[in-house]
């Protein structure tokens, strides 16, 4: 891979441009919010959404292109016919120019979208330091400017769920885990040693039962890919083959002399605290509902192209699955089911399976914003079935500049 300095230049507008709409996202929340970020995506991308259009350069994106295309027209068409209001619409467009604009500068100018994917990255570890600071003193000074409510009631208690800038913890909580696999890639040495510490710090103290299982799941297919590596060279090297039983008999004497058991008794408590929750029991009605809804009572049309962008929320509302707090179908998987039918679900379930087949493919690609965004989606795949992810900008926008930048296997020459 060609070597190059990632220092930041004048020219570099674009990475600032990326770092801004990330941030702008977070509070992106009410009516008002919405519009204005409707018109600052609109200003900050139409120039590189018509370049895009006019050289047609959609290279290895062709699915994601169809995907939008068929997302926003299912909005379009819903919203003509009354299933969803015209916020939904401004947000398929904001979606949609993101997504574009993020395809065309990742195409034209790799280096500038891996600086902006760097940025973030470094007001994602600045947040998880501020959660960590948050979950020690029970108290979040952004808490105000939420227009909704999911920690406030908990302050000062051990129930307390850091959300740092993010609002949600869950959303918090994702937003850390894909941070933690562009840390370990794009970091060296002790620099990446401790934004993963902190960084995990985070996820902890979310408290989040999927995101800790997205975590886990991740590294258990990462160092998968690392074994397969490791078997597939036939000079197996002596040096790194001991280190295993080192960190085997490190952890274990740690775990010995108590070091994690506060992290352990509050792990165990959070897992078991699940059995029978509101949010369990929430989840479980939701999804059988949705369900039973898509076999049973949906017409042909809703089932293969579904209602549209946003459509689940006022549909649960208006049904007998509808748990208070709960306004949301809170499963990526049976909303993308319902508001894009078949079709949608099949799109998504695709693009998680060919992310998989390409991290096992090119187990040898030494490409780090590559690598580091394959890993970030596929970190994705358990928290998605706890949440919906697209209904929160900030998670969307990381998520499409992963999708894109998953899709490059080499740099190109840049051009001007």
């Amino acid at each position: 891979m060609m070597e190059y300095s990632i220092k930041l230049s004048k020219n570099d507008i674009s990475a600032l441009k990326m770092l801004f709409l990330f941030l702008v996202s977070i509070y992106a929340q009410d009516t008002y919010s919405i519009k204005l970020y409707f018109l600052i995506v609109i200003v900050f991308t139409l120039k590189n959404v018509i370049s895009c259009v006019i050289i047609k350069q959609f290279e290895n994106h062709i699915w994601l292109i169809i995907f939008l295309i068929f997302a926003f027209t299912m909005t379009t068409f819903s919203f003509f016919v009354g299933k969803v209001s015209w916020i939904e619409e401004i947000k398929s467009i904001c979606y949609v120019f993101i997504a574009v604009d993020a395809i065309y500068l990742c195409m034209q100018k790799p280096k500038v979208f891996e600086k902006g994917m760097k940025m973030i990255l470094g007001v994602i570890v600045i947040s998880s330091l501020y959660g960590i600071i948050e979950a020690l003193v029970s108290y979040n000074i952004f808490e105000k400017y939420y227009v909704a409510d999911y920690i406030r009631g908990y302050y000062g208690t051990a129930q307390y769920r850091i959300a740092s800038i993010f609002m949600h913890p869950i959303v918090c909580g994702q937003i850390f885990l894909i941070g933690f696999w562009l840390a370990y890639f794009f970091c060296a040495k002790m620099k990446r040693i401790v934004y993963l510490i902190i960084l995990c710090l985070g996820i902890y103290y979310t408290k989040s039962r999927s995101i800790w299982g997205g975590l886990v799941f991740s590294i258990i297919f990462f160092y998968f890919i690392k074994l397969l590596i490791l078997f597939s060279k036939h000079n197996i090297s002596k040096r790194k083959l001991i280190y295993i039983p080192i960190l085997m008999i490190s952890v274990y004497v740690l775990y010995r002399i108590g070091i994690f058991d506060t992290f352990i008794n509050n792990i165990s408590e959070r897992l078991l605290a699940a059995r029978g929750s509101t949010s369990q029991l929430a989840r479980q009605s939701m999804s059988t509902y949705t369900i039973n809804y898509i076999i049973h009572d949906s017409s042909v049309l809703q089932a293969i192209f579904g209602n549209g962008m946003n459509s689940s929320k006022s549909w649960i509302l208006n049904s007998g699955a509808f748990v208070k707090a709960y306004d949301a179908i809170d499963n990526s998987y049976l909303t993308i089911l319902y508001e894009f039918g078949i079709v949608g679900f099949l799109m998504l379930i695709n693009l998680f399976l060919k992310r998989i087949i390409m991290s096992i493919s090119n187990i040898y690609n030494k490409n780090k914003i590559c690598n580091a965004s394959l890993m970030a989606i596929i970190s994705c795949i358990i928290p998605f079935y706890f949440y919906d992810f697209y209904g929160w900008l900030p998670v969307y926008v990381i998520f499409i500049y992963c999708i894109v930048a998953s899709n490059i296997s080499y740099y190109s020459k840049e051009k001007s």
